[in-house]
């Protein structure tokens, strides 16, 4: 088989796409969009602290009855008889932190 470089072009930068997410997984903001009002303790669990694999990958924190968390300096959530009643982004967006470093 002769492979020419467009071919592992094309394969390749997928490839190298998924690794990275896989690495870095989704940022804040993403997971913040993906929270709705009115959802569970359960569900917001899910989307906050995804399962991860490995040995260790079961231990999560869990997400209680009327709490607030505050997540990473970026989010605040509500919790409140086991729904999420009030989600709030007090982060920078991506946009301002992408180019509050240029000058």
């Amino acid at each position: 088989m002769n492979f020419d470089k467009p071919v592992w072009l094309l394969l390749g930068v997928p490839i190298l796409a998924l690794v990275a997410y896989a690495l870095w997984g989704e940022t804040d903001k993403a997971r913040f969009d993906r929270l709705e009002i009115g959802m569970s303790a359960a569900e917001v669990r899910d989307v906050i602290y995804p399962v991860r694999g490995g040995k260790y990958g079961h231990m999560r924190p869990d997400v209680r009855d009327n709490e607030i968390l505050h997540l990473n300096d970026c989010m605040i959530l509500t919790i409140s008889d086991g729904l999420l009643v009030h989600k709030e982004w007090v982060g920078k967006d991506e946009a301002d932190a992408a180019t509050s470093g240029r000058k």
